[in-house]
């Protein structure tokens, strides 16, 4: 008797383990649905021949978010943020941009095209006002290990510009 006792307690120890399991995964999943998510990239979503240099962001998450931020950085990880060179030069070259800085819904988007720079730029960032960090996208031709230490100097170690 005491043999089945013990097959018992073992089946409910692993039954008790494998709810354990599945209940934190379960808040790691709900926590994860209310972040905000975003893709960036460095180019425009339609095709557009005008100059210059253009960048897109568009919703991954289901809830409305508002872009604080946005612009390029070049191959030194030095940004560029566009808000912030807009309110310094107000007269510059018309620029187009399509959509709202507000992102509604999953798939929603922001695009900024014409972007005339004298600096070559190899990536776009964008943040939200929820996000701690920026997520950044690359130009084609960027290699790996480029992207990987950009990432790193860009996302982790802020005060290295």
């Amino acid at each position: 008797m005491t043999r089945i006792d013990d097959w018992q307690k073992l089946a409910t120890l692993i039954a008790a383990a494998i709810a354990a399991i599945g209940a934190a995964l379960n808040l790691w999943w709900q926590y994860q649905a209310k972040a905000d998510k975003i893709k960036v990239g460095f180019d425009t979503m339609t095709p557009h021949i005008a100059p210059g240099y253009s960048l897109h962001v568009v919703s991954r998450a289901d809830h409305a978010m508002v872009i604080t931020d946005f612009g390029f950085f070049d191959a030194a990880g030095r940004l560029l943020s566009l808000p912030y060179l807009w309110q310094d030069e107000p007269d510059d070259d018309p620029i187009s941009i399509d959509g709202s800085s507000e992102l509604a819904a999953r798939n929603a988007s922001m695009e900024v095209r014409g972007i005339t720079l004298r600096d070559s730029q190899i990536g776009a960032f964008a943040i939200t006002s929820a996000q701690q960090h920026r997520t950044l996208g690359f130009r084609y031709d960027v290699s790996w290990w480029r992207r990987w230490w950009l990432r790193l100097k860009i996302r982790w170690i802020p005060g290295i510009q």
